[in-house]
């Protein structure tokens, strides 16, 4: 696995329905929006230089905050995921409501 470049996540991120809250904040936060959300989906990524290339490590957690794979998560941040698809998983995986 290679590491994620921070802009194209944070660029994939805000894409795909996520609120950033950075004022007076050491990280960057990105909350999820959805009207029928159970539980907060959300990530924090560091904004210091050490983090313009983020890693194995913090990808693997950045993925069980999203509540995605890492295979899910690459194709969330290549974009042939788009915000229904990452909906779809969050519905099969009981965070979000069902359409009705």
């Amino acid at each position: 696995m290679t590491p994620g470049k921070r802009r194209d996540i944070v660029s994939a991120l805000r894409e795909k329905g996520f609120r950033e809250q950075t004022r007076g904040r050491d990280h960057d936060y990105f909350f999820f929006e959805h009207e029928g959300l159970l539980e907060p989906v959300a990530t924090k990524l560091s904004r210091g230089t050490g983090y313009r290339e983020i890693g194995d490590g913090l990808i693997a957690k950045i993925c069980r905050q999203l509540r995605l794979s890492r295979a899910e998560f690459d194709q969330l941040v290549a974009c042939p995921l788009d915000r229904r698809g990452y909906e779809e998983i969050l519905r099969t995986k009981g965070v979000i409501r069902p359409e009705r």
